[in-house]
Formats: structure tokens, sequence, C-alpha cells
């Protein structure tokens, strides 16, 4: 059997009574559409302009909400870096108190004191 190669129609080949570069335009604003879970809802684009408006939109809010997503992550990675610190000043605080044998009320006053300083 004759090898069969996939080839992707001109961009101003028509296909089925539509330019391809028209469909290629609908296939792009349906996976964006599909990727970013908005949904096709009751309304929708119906020309090139319109495709094309939704198209971009949609990547804008995509950067947007990638951003902030971003932007959480640090603020979160900052504050569990900054808790484990002082958990791991406490635990250094409690191997000393015991290593000097201080009294266990006098330990726990030291460390309840840290612990609202830290």
């Amino acid at each position: 059997p004759a090898e069969q190669k996939l080839t992707l129609p001109a961009p101003d080949q028509h296909i089925h009574g539509q330019v391809a570069s028209e469909m290629y335009q609908v296939c792009v604003y349906f996976v964006l559409t599909t990727m970013t879970t908005v949904g096709y809802g009751d309304l929708g684009p119906r020309n090139v302009n319109e495709r094309l408006f939704a198209m971009g939109l949609l990547v804008q809010c995509m950067v947007v909400f990638s951003t902030f997503l971003g932007v959480l992550n640090s603020v979160l990675v900052d504050m569990y870096s900054e808790s484990s610190y002082a958990r791991q000043q406490l635990i250094k605080l409690i191997r000393y108190l015991h290593w000097r044998k201080v009294p266990a009320t006098l330990r726990a006053s030291i460390v309840a004191h840290m612990q609202h300083n830290w």
C-alpha cells in the first residue's frame, strides 16, 4: 500500500465551502475555550472578529490568573519558610534548655515567651 501523509490545507484553500484559515480560527477558539474551562454557554462569537476578540480575552485572562496563582504561591512559600525558621529556632532553644538542665517550670515559661515573640 502507498504511504499516506497527513497534509494541512493552505490558509486560502476552501474546505467544505469554508476558508481553511477561518476553520483554523474556530479550532483555536474551541481549544482555548475548552482549556480555560470557560464553557460555550448560550452566547458565542459568530464571526471572525468576535472569535479573535474572544481568543485574545481568553489568553489575557489565562495570563492574569497564572500571575495571580504565582504571587499567591510565593506568599505561601514565604510564610512557610518564616514559620519553619521559627520552629527550628524553638527546637534549638528547647535542646539548649535541656542541656543546661533548666527547671521544667522556668523552661516552659521561656518557651512560651519565645513562641509568642517569634
